[in-house]
């Protein structure tokens, strides 16, 4: 009994000199997962997705990868047909001046489809007459004649005017897809950060001292 009484008396005679004096810490240490607030983690998606999983890091990296991926070919896949239609395009134009004799680039796309579907202007005017459409007669002017060396020619001009349409048709759905791949992965980011800060719990370690730094008090914290 004696001994433990000594220990007492020690400990209360450590602790009276820094009675009533100003606490400062000493140190402090935090312990934590790498946490993202859900906003943050959707507004990463938004702007690149995956990027909100990919923040989150461990069982979230797989799914950020393959959103990244996603967009990677989406993108790609745009590039190439905006690139593969505006070179169809040019080509069409100069399939058109070489077999047709006209120069169809500034032209609007009746005009065009007219040039696609008849021989001539001569044959353009006179199907409009047959059909007593009056208001698409063209006028008899240098810069509206135009002539296919042949059939085979306005066939081919045909031809790579659809290629041209259908390339530049999936180009909106494309654009769709990529909203839709951010919109998803930023909803998946935005829950699965939610369900993360609410089932981690945080850890602080707080070390102050007293004065002239006799007594230290050791405080944990938890947070859940």
């Amino acid at each position: 009994m004696a001994r433990y009484a000594l220990i007492f008396l020690a400990v209360i005679m450590l602790a009276v000199p820094a009675m009533g004096q100003q606490a400062e810490p000493l140190a402090e240490l935090r312990l934590d997962r790498r946490t993202v607030s859900p906003a943050g983690a959707m507004i990463r998606s938004f702007v690149l997705p995956g990027w909100g999983q990919l923040s989150l890091g461990g069982e979230f990296n797989r799914r950020g990868a393959m959103h990244l991926g996603v967009e990677a070919t989406l993108i790609t896949s745009y590039l190439w047909l905006h690139y593969n239609a505006g070179s169809l395009e040019n080509n069409m134009y100069a399939h058109v001046k070489r077999y047709a004799g006209i120069d169809i680039s500034s032209r609007s796309r009746s005009f065009q489809l007219a040039v696609a579907a008849h021989n001539s202007l001569a044959a353009y005017n006179d199907f409009q007459e047959r059909s007593r459409q009056w208001n698409e007669i063209l006028e008899n002017v240098p810069q509206n004649q135009w002539m296919w060396q042949s059939e085979q020619n306005r066939f081919d001009y045909q031809d790579i005017r659809n290629r041209v349409d259908r390339s530049r048709q999936q180009l909106p759905a494309i654009a769709t897809l990529m909203v839709a791949n951010r919109i998803i992965s930023g909803v998946h980011a935005f829950m699965s950060a939610r369900r993360m800060s609410a089932s981690i719990p945080e850890v602080s370690l707080s070390l102050p001292y007293y004065g002239d730094a006799k007594s230290v008090l050791a405080t944990v914290s938890f947070r859940f």
